[in-house]
């Protein structure tokens, strides 16, 4: 059984939001997004809370002039027809709905009033109709999903099988000292990777801070202490997050499917690339790879979302509380196309894809000069999430529809040679009912350096090709001299620098109008949810 969606309406931050996800789900997006209230509100479904009911706090539900419920819902569904034929799946097998191709499903439902804070657990019919859950019911479920959490403050959480309780120590405490010592013995293999040798010696001879905290409570030390410990060894915080990884995947591989046949956990990891070198997340997500059970991962680091499957990868955006998922649809594009937009854009510049606008554009020269001269209009372009982006290795139109993928804005500056009114002629075509000068730039020249030219910069390229002013020589001879002599980032940098010493007012007009066009679309984005994006038809 997996986890296939997850829907949550006023917890927090959050107004609504709906996650679908099978299999390993990266999410990637701005600061304050939701990220951590979707694994906590997941968390709350599949944790085995004292009492049978999750603890809730005032600060949990979502402030507004009138408070609303919190509502949590899972889908679960059959990963194979016939699952839930087992003995052990019977409460789930009164509660299953038909969804196709023979297999069932289930909708779970936590329900908490803004007042009271105490939760009601339901379950759908056919219907649609509620009805409540009963506790074999929520205790099945968790066992078949078990849930493993590694959070960003490297320490691990999981949601304990209710069947083991009866012993003094909590289950998951009780399988986590028998992999100890395990470990200490030689018995079990993990994985390995660049960076995880100190982790696994971290491991092997004492972890002090591996914890796990109980709903509600502080946490708490798991393991005995040993009348005679070792000197500890001393493993900075990325030795432990790697410890951490390999620990979780012993588990999930040996651990709960050990004790209950079947289950198939849901791991749980926020930011592991937190105090890791990029040479070890080089290895990272290989790491993540072999731990086989349902993923859901965060991450701010543009080197592991270049390592990771582009399948995988969601971007989350938020307005006013409607958090917007959006993922790139491969069967949407060629194998060539996706493999282009692998190397040219997420490897070679992983990190637009945290932007909130593309600026396309053709070459060298644009790249490096249109955020010097967008920070002397006085728009920092880091700030305001625009990312320069080459296309002419890639082609324009693949990058276009993956911004409407990802939900990016986006904006072309195209060249005015024969090349640049075939890309401007691309980009017209991809236009859906949107104003043009929202999306489009074609400069009056053959290119940009003859652009600068035309608009005050001549002495930079004369200067920069050692020919006088007073030489009788044509534009396209001084500027082929100048890059031959110099280099395209040099020319862009001289512009610039001579763009700064003059002020805003020698910027190009065209240039100055497509940077503050870019400007004016991230910020439109950072406002937008998924239902104002201009989308293709069916893009659920």
């Amino acid at each position: 059984m997996k986890i296939a969606e997850l829907e949550v309406r006023h917890f927090r931050g959050i107004a609504h939001a709906r996650l679908s996800f099978d299999g390993t789900v990266l999410l990637f997006g701005e600061n304050d997004v939701g990220k951590t209230a979707l694994f906590d509100a997941l968390a709350l479904m599949l944790t085995e809370w004292p009492a049978g009911r999750p603890l809730l706090q005032a600060s949990d539900v979502r402030a507004a002039a009138q408070p609303q419920p919190i509502v949590i819902e899972i889908l679960c569904v059959e990963e194979e027809p016939g699952e839930w034929n087992r003995a052990a799946c019977e409460p789930m097998r009164e509660c299953a709905l038909p969804l196709h191709e023979g297999l069932r499903a289930l909708r779970l439902r936590m329900q908490a009033a803004p007042d009271s804070l105490q939760a009601q657990w339901s379950v759908a019919s056919a219907r649609g109709v509620f009805r409540p859950a009963h506790a074999a019911l929520l205790q099945n479920l968790r066992r078949q999903v078990p849930l493993v959490q590694i959070r960003s403050t490297r320490t691990l959480a999981l949601g304990a099988p209710a069947q083991l309780e009866a012993e003094d120590r909590p289950a998951p405490g009780r399988m986590l000292v028998a992999y100890w010592q395990a470990l200490q013995r030689g018995e079990v293999a993990l994985p390995l990777g660049e960076g995880a040798e100190l982790a696994q010696r971290y491991l092997a001879e004492g972890f002090p801070s591996l914890s796990i905290a109980g709903p509600g409570e502080p946490e708490q030390r798991l393991l005995p202490h040993d009348p005679a410990p070792q000197p500890p060894v001393r493993a900075g915080a990325a030795a432990r997050k790697m410890a951490l990884l390999m620990l979780a995947s012993a588990l999930v591989e040996d651990g709960f499917r050990a004790l209950t046949p079947g289950a198939r956990p849901l791991v749980i990891v926020e930011d592991p690339e937190a105090h890791l070198h990029p040479m070890t997340l080089a290895a990272l997500w290989d790491m993540l790879a072999s731990i086989r059970a349902q993923k859901l991962v965060s991450s701010q680091s543009g080197h592991l979302l270049a390592a990771a499957p582009l399948g995988t990868l969601c971007r989350l955006t938020q307005n006013e509380g409607v958090v917007s998922t959006w993922q790139v649809r491969e069967q949407r594009f060629s194998a060539e196309d996706l493999r282009k937009f692998s190397y040219h854009l997420r490897i070679r510049n992983g990190v637009a894809m945290f932007a909130r606008c593309w600026l396309l554009v053709e070459g060298e020269t644009e790249f490096w000069a249109l955020s010097e001269l967008a920070r002397l209009l006085g728009f920092d372009f880091a700030q305001e999430g625009v990312a320069c982006v080459e296309f002419a290795q890639c082609g324009v139109q693949v990058l276009v529809r993956m911004a409407r993928e990802l939900g990016i804005e986006w904006h072309v500056l195209a060249d005015g040679d024969n090349a640049g009114q075939a890309y401007a002629s691309t980009v017209r075509h991809e236009l859906q009912d949107e104003d043009a000068s929202e999306r489009l730039t074609v400069l009056a020249e053959r290119d940009i350096e003859n652009s600068f030219w035309s608009h005050g910069f001549e002495a930079v390229f004369r200067e920069a090709a050692g020919i006088s002013a007073a030489a009788p020589v044509s534009a396209a001879r001084v500027i082929a001299k100048a890059i031959q002599r110099r280099s395209k980032p040099y020319l862009a940098f001289a512009v610039a620098r001579a763009a700064a010493e003059r002020g805003p007012s020698s910027v190009p007009p065209p240039i100055a109008a497509l940077l503050e066009t870019c400007v004016n679309l991230a910020r439109r984005n950072h406002r937008k949810t998924r239902h104002d994006m201009r989308v293709p038809a069916g893009h659920g």
